[in-house]
């Protein structure tokens, strides 16, 4: 029986071709109306909901009440961490005469503002301990100075007054003073001053003994071992003070002296000591070489 070996492509059989298409939708989410079911709220549940709100509460109002009536949470220690022992004791002494009560009822920032008055505190802290203790952290302000007004008085670097004091003699510290008793320009001269001891530095600073802050713009210094006063203008004191103490030997060739000029650099004038400070400024000087 005759057969093509290479038949026509049109009588080819295909798979392909002999599968019967069909028509088809594209994939998409077919959209459910939800039922949505209205609950009808009852008197009844309102009245269960309010119950358990006010049952709730009532809870934690008898908790509440419980607790700051309870003794183990009343404060009966009071820690008190000072590096200086006057302090120290005074702040014991003001607990000694408090009750401070329930632990849950002090009122920290009220006890941090009584405290706080007291001149020698800086910065304090306060800390709640349960469940009966009380911590008190206070870091103290330092004195740098005695300021001469009608009495002696310790100033810190802020000129805060500490404590009034008797005498110079148990407080290594400089002496500030003014002729004008410090009535104007307080905080102008306290920065002068300050100006000056943070440039001599903490040893040559142990080394003064008063300082005069009465002319404007003028640093007069006395030293402890030296008798005249320095008159070192409103800069550069460290490097003045290493010129006089470099000339000392022969300043003393000229005796007892009422004050030794440094103001202009590379000068020193002098004047012996026959009048009086106030008048220092009008009298003659001589040049020393």
């Amino acid at each position: 029986m005759p057969a093509h070996l290479y038949p026509a492509i049109r009588y080819r059989r295909s798979s392909f071709l002999d599968k019967q298409e069909y028509f088809r939708r594209k994939d998409e989410k077919i959209k459910t109306k939800k039922i949505q079911r209205k609950i009808k709220l009852k008197y009844k549940h309102v009245f269960l909901m309010l119950f358990f709100v006010a049952g709730f509460f009532y809870c934690i109002q008898q908790v509440y009440l419980f607790l700051i009536a309870w003794d183990k949470l009343n404060i009966n220690t009071v820690e008190i961490i000072c590096p200086k022992p006057e302090l120290k004791a005074d702040i014991e002494n003001y607990f000694a005469e408090k009750t401070l009560g329930n632990i849950i009822l002090l009122d920290i920032n009220r006890l941090h503002t009584a405290l706080s008055e007291h001149p020698w505190v800086k910065n304090i802290y306060l800390r709640k301990i349960f469940p009966s203790s009380l911590r008190v952290e206070i870091k103290p302000r330092k004195p740098f100075a005695i300021l001469k007004k009608n009495n002696l008085l310790l100033i810190d670097r802020k000129g805060t007054i500490l404590e009034h004091i008797d005498s110079t003699a148990l407080v290594n510290l400089p002496v500030l003073i003014d002729t004008s008793g410090f009535e104007k320009d307080v905080s102008e001269k306290l920065s002068l001053a300050w100006q000056c001891l943070d440039n001599l530095g903490p040893f040559k600073m142990e080394q003064v003994e008063t300082l005069n802050l009465s002319d404007y713009g003028n640093v007069s210094l006395k030293l402890k071992e030296f008798s005249a006063w320095l008159f070192l203008g409103e800069d550069n004191f460290s490097e003045k003070l290493e010129l006089y103490h470099k000339k000392r030997a022969e300043l003393e060739q000229y005796g007892m002296l009422e004050y030794i000029d440094l103001r202009i650099p590379g000068r020193i004038y002098i004047k012996a000591q026959n009048t009086s400070y106030e008048d220092a400024g009008t009298n003659s000087a001589k040049e020393a070489n």
